[in-house]
């Protein structure tokens, strides 16, 4: 969808309400991470959600305990956070396009957020997203559901793109023996990747102008790699999409 939330991100004020909301998000996702790690309460104001979760982590370590895993950070429900990514994300122009994709009469918002991947083997948010369907993880009774990924920045495949395995939101055969042949067979990315190719091969977008988003199924197997950081607009900079 082509310049569908060009008009929005072109607004002087859209990446300060932005990041805002996802400095916002961070700390809430951090302070139930840490309780969960058994550590609540432990993040100090002015430190980052690595570092606090680290901090944890060690903290068991030195007491001789089994060290709690750290979770991936999320950056969840930004449009509570900010009345701006309330409005683009309850939109009615985003509204009638999922329901005219998904064909459906009408749409309800369930989830807004930030993916965010800063070039860089090190940084721990820097990895490769593997081949997943949304809805596994959404805990709703319905197939009726759809993602709009939209970068802010223009990206080239260099920039870390969705990669998609077409149709595969139809083929519950694919999912049933794909967890056997595929994941349990070993070989990690590539082989789910190989797997999945030779059934359904995989498509992409060679580019993205900042606006631009894709929709994909709730039900479609899809993926990215690491951030390397050349290539696009992005350069050696974070890539930033709104979901």
């Amino acid at each position: 969808l082509r310049g569908l939330l060009t008009a929005e991100l072109g607004e002087p004020s859209f990446a300060a309400d932005f990041h805002g909301a996802v400095d916002a998000a961070e700390r809430e996702f951090v302070d139930h991470a840490l309780s969960l790690m058994g550590c609540p309460g432990m993040r100090n104001a002015t430190e980052g959600a690595e570092s606090a979760l680290l901090a944890c982590q060690a903290r068991a370590e030195q007491a001789g305990e089994d060290a709690p895993r750290i979770p991936y950070v999320q950056y969840i429900n930004l449009h509570r956070h900010s009345p701006r990514l309330l409005a683009i994300a309850t939109s009615a122009k985003l509204g009638r396009a999922a329901a005219a994709l998904l064909d459906v009469a009408g749409v309800r918002l369930y989830q807004s957020t930030a993916f965010i991947k800063p070039p860089g083997r090190r940084d721990p948010r820097n990895q490769e997203t593997g081949w997943h369907p949304d809805l596994a993880t959404v805990p709703l009774d319905t197939n009726d559901f759809g993602t709009f990924w939209c970068p802010l920045q223009p990206l080239a495949r260099g920039d870390s793109v969705l990669a998609f395995a077409p149709g595969s939101h139809r083929d519950s055969a694919a999912r049933y023996w794909y967890d056997r042949s595929g994941r349990s067979a070993g070989g990690g990315r590539e082989n789910q990747t190989r797997w999945l190719e030779a059934r359904h091969g995989i498509a992409g977008y060679d580019s993205y102008a900042a606006g631009d988003c894709s929709f994909h199924h709730g039900w479609t197997q899809h993926a990215a790699p690491s951030n390397r950081g050349h290539g696009g607009g992005a350069g050696g900079a974070a890539r930033e999409a709104l979901a």
